[in-house]
């Protein structure tokens, strides 16, 4: 037997296929894509109708939308079309507005820092403004321009009016009132404060005004033993860099804004005492008492309106400075104030002068500290006004005290302005207490009343 080779075998056992009949061969449907260069030219045969197709459903309309595709039908042909696609936009009118709107944007960013750079000027004690006092100046002059709460307390305020950016969402513009602990106790004790304005004006309507000032101060004590709460040193034995003084309404103008001098340079003090390297052993037992308490500094006070006003009274009896005959009486208080009217331009150069001194005088100081004390914060309550007030205690003991901001707590216009303020200045002031929290030592514990219980 002859060998086959291994194609002659495959074909030997190939099964055989039907014999081919030509078939008529239907003429392609249309595309309905446009011809291109390099296409075939179209057949001059003959071409049979095409075969009409079913409507297509609706799973197939949208697997072809999903595509970008289009199916146009009628009754006897179908023919699906390729979606035609806008062109691409290169430049469009709103990227014009949005370069105007950044530059409007700019220049009224510019135009703000000059307005504040005039303000400031209006302050005596700007030139020597610790870098603390510099920073709530600036916070508070652009509070209405700058985010102050974390974007995430903008659901505990829902119904609170405010402001669109007060709300930060950026990690370049960090909030000033925020929380390092619980976030909620944090936002509630925000939220008493915008209620205050309210309470106030509601006591005030029910025949209750002497209750204002008591109320106010209990509700700054409680949002500052939040901040120490949330700070860390609510169980320690700190100096306080915050103070709150109630205001006697029988004090005359003068007399007020001495007394705030006072308090707030009594601080300072107590300040430059705690931070000295030789620090008195009894400081907590004698130097902090003595200046701490207002009491006697109040007494003191009322004592020197009550002779303010009896000298008021005598000065206007004599008649404006003339005698009996009529003649001009030569008195040290005349002469005092026809030299301020003489030399006004001589007064301010020396107040300037002694202004610029103080930075000269702090670093020729003896006095060694174990650290900078730190700017010490003053809210003064007068009925419903509160004053806010600074004081650096490093320019030693005649420091400028500069006044800062006018709140009114009866305004119904400015609940949220004045909660917020109040908290920024509790914050500033809470942050410098947590850097200097390992300076302070644990309260010492209470005594029990009944040992037998």
């Amino acid at each position: 037997m002859s060998r086959l080779s291994l194609s002659s075998f495959f074909w030997a056992t190939k099964p055989k296929s039907p014999p081919l009949v030509p078939v008529k061969q239907e003429p392609e449907e249309p595309s309905g894509i446009p011809e291109t260069i390099g296409s075939p030219p179209p057949s001059n045969e003959k071409q049979s109708p095409p075969i009409s197709s079913p409507k297509p459903s609706a799973d197939e309309d949208e697997f072809d939308r999903s595509f970008g595709l289009v199916r146009l039908y009628d009754e006897e042909s179908i023919i699906i079309k390729e979606e035609e696609e806008d062109p691409l936009v290169l430049y469009d009118d709103d990227d014009n507005v949005d370069y105007d709107n950044n530059e409007d944007s700019a220049l009224a960013e510019v135009e703000l820092q000059q307005q504040m750079v005039e303000e400031k000027k209006l302050f005596p004690e700007a030139s020597t403004w610790a870098p603390d006092e510099e920073k709530l100046f600036e916070i508070l002059f652009l509070r209405a321009y700058r985010p102050l709460l974390p974007y995430h307390w903008e659901l505990d305020f829902r119904g609170v009016p405010m402001p669109g950016l007060v709300y930060s969402t950026s990690d370049e513009d960090p909030p000033i009132v925020y929380a390092h602990k619980k976030q909620f106790a944090a936002s509630t004790a925000l939220m008493r404060m915008v209620d205050l304005t309210a309470d106030i004006r509601t006591c005030k309507q029910s025949s209750q005004r002497r209750k204002v000032p008591n109320m106010m101060k209990r509700s700054f004590d409680a949002y500052l033993a939040w901040a120490a709460e949330d700070g860390g040193y609510k169980n320690l034995r700190v100096v306080p860099n915050v103070i709150v003084e109630l205001i006697s309404l029988d004090l005359d103008a003068e007399v007020i804004t001495e007394y705030m001098k006072r308090r707030m340079r009594a601080v300072a003090e107590l300040q430059r005492e705690f931070w000295k390297v030789d620090r008195d052993p009894d400081f907590w037992d004698t130097t902090m008492p003595q200046l701490i308490d207002s009491k006697n500094l109040l007494a003191s006070m009322r004592a020197q309106s009550v002779e303010s006003r009896r000298a008021s009274r005598k000065r206007s009896a004599s008649a404006a400075g003339l005698s009996e005959n009529g003649a001009a009486v030569d008195s040290p208080e005349r002469r005092t104030e026809q030299a301020e009217t003489d030399s006004p331009k001589k007064r301010r150069l020396d107040e300037q002068l002694t202004a610029d001194e103080y930075l000269q005088l702090q670093l020729s100081s003896e006095v060694d500290y174990r650290r900078q004390p730190p700017v010490v914060y003053g809210l003064f309550i007068l009925n419903s006004l509160v004053f806010f007030l600074t004081v650096d205690p490093a320019k030693g003991e005649d420091c400028p005290v500069s006044f800062h901001v006018q709140l009114d707590f009866e305004d119904r216009h400015q609940s949220v302005w004045n909660a917020l303020t109040v908290a920024i200045v509790t914050c500033l002031a809470r942050d410098d207490m947590m850097t200097r929290i390992d300076s302070f030592d644990e309260l010492p514990a209470e005594a029990d009343s009944d040992p037998d219980a």
